[in-house]
């Protein structure tokens, strides 16, 4: 029989290479996930549904309790930054504010450093506990001084 003329055969991939596949394109699809998820978090309004005067509030909040180590602009940058080890964050780094998501950032702001694994330095503010939305507001302040 000529080459041409013998019948086609189809050609599936082994068991192994199937769970392989099937593995490498579950995990690509988590991460992007992943990732959509927490860049959805700071694209776009970080104020959305935040009013004006709970704004303020969170700015002079932040004003009086966190612009002493992480400056006025939020670089990491306050008066009292170099007492601290490991340094403040620099919530200007947009590489940590697409890696953070908001409910750690509300967890810091109400427990503190010590609260998610960073330093004790960064006292807790207890006296929110009950003021969630002004939780949330200095949490989207935060959000606000990305570059």
């Amino acid at each position: 029989m000529p080459k041409h003329d013998m019948p086609k055969r189809e050609v599936s991939p082994s068991p192994d290479i199937q769970g392989v596949l099937l593995c490498t394109l579950s995990l690509t699809v988590s991460l992007l996930a992943l990732g959509a998820c927490n860049n959805s978090e700071i694209e776009g309004d970080v104020w959305r549904g935040i009013s004006a005067k709970l704004r303020t509030k969170a700015k002079r909040i932040y004003e009086v309790r966190c612009a002493n180590c992480h400056g006025d602009t939020g670089a990491g940058d306050g008066p009292d930054a170099n007492k601290t080890n490991p340094p403040p964050r620099s919530f200007r780094d947009m590489k940590w504010q697409k890696s953070i998501s908001n409910a750690t950032i509300e967890k810091s702001i109400l427990g503190g450093g010590a609260a998610t694994g960073k330093s004790v330095k960064m006292p807790p503010n207890p006296d929110l506990r009950d003021r969630l939305e002004l939780v949330e507001a200095m949490r989207a302040y935060v959000r606000s001084l990305r570059n």
